[in-house]
């Protein structure tokens, strides 16, 4: 096997991996907060307070306003996907092949980043819903009241994430299913079911938790978690001699954290895997 040739597949293989993760990657990692190239173990983000405007007496001092400053903290993690790859002779001359192999490497970190950001997302305090009914319009009506009442901003930042049978559920409502769809705009979207509703940004996850027949999904501010990154993905290819075969592996270094707890909402919907007869 001539170096020439092993270089060809270790180049066009990261090529592929990259064209993957940047089509099917995480879909919520650019919903959040997002701090790259972290250095260290840890990183904070900032928590503001809000503040009044005051007036104050003629000539006298002006007020603060005694807006609490704070931070929250991001335990960075190492994680890979990685697995060997024999038969290389007909790797090379297959390209599906070898797409399907970057494919699994790219879609097992975001499918993780996407965990992480769901796990503090579940955090949150603030909740509409018992879990015992669909999501309809007055389980959306509740959780958008809840935000306009604790004053998280309506500036195009809000972001819901439903499960498949609550996506189904919505485009029951004529409103829902005639609105826009974003992912022209937001290009990490494109590939999964998407709409601009009440100037909330609606997306489609399969990854949401189900307790029983309970699925969380969730209203949140961008500003609501923080996802830190030492390392986004990243690819190695490697020969293993003894093994007779490349050990392609896919790492990356990150950790998130709930900011702001009134910045999610958990919507809790009944989901038996069905919708109800028309």
């Amino acid at each position: 096997m001539s170096q020439s040739i092993d270089q060809v597949f270790v180049t066009e293989y990261l090529s592929d991996l990259h064209v993957a993760y940047q089509q099917r990657g995480s879909i919520l990692r650019k919903t959040v907060f997002l701090k790259p190239n972290v250095k260290g173990s840890h990183v904070k983000f900032p928590k503001v307070g809000k503040g009044k405007a005051v007036q104050k007496t003629r000539h006298g001092v002006i007020p603060a306003m005694g807006v609490g400053f704070s931070r929250v903290e991001a335990k960075m993690e190492n994680w890979y996907a990685a697995d060997y790859s024999d038969a290389l002779d007909e790797m090379m001359n297959n390209i599906e092949d070898r797409q399907a192999l970057a494919n699994a490497g790219a879609y097992a970190c975001g499918r993780k980043v996407d965990e992480i950001i769901i796990s503090q997302l579940k955090l949150t305090t603030k909740s509409v819903g018992d879990g015992t009914t669909d999501l309809d319009k007055n389980l959306v009506q509740n959780a958008i009241m809840k935000f306009n009442t604790l004053g998280v901003p309506d500036d195009g930042q809000r972001y819901a994430v439903i499960g498949s049978v609550q996506w189904e559920q919505l485009m029951n409502i004529d409103a829902f299913a005639k609105a826009d769809y974003v992912g022209d705009k937001y290009p990490w979207l494109q590939n999964t079911e998407n709409k601009k509703w009440r100037n909330i940004n609606w997306i489609h996850h399969t990854g949401l938790p189900l307790n029983g027949t309970a699925r969380s999904c969730f209203l949140y501010h961008s500003s609501g978690v923080g996802l830190g990154e030492v390392q986004g993905i990243k690819a190695e290819m490697k020969w293993v001699t003894e093994r007779d075969a490349w050990f392609p592996k896919h790492k990356m270094s990150l950790g998130a954290v709930l900011i702001d707890d009134e910045g999610v909402v958990e919507i809790k919907c009944k989901d038996n895997g069905t919708l109800p007869s028309a």
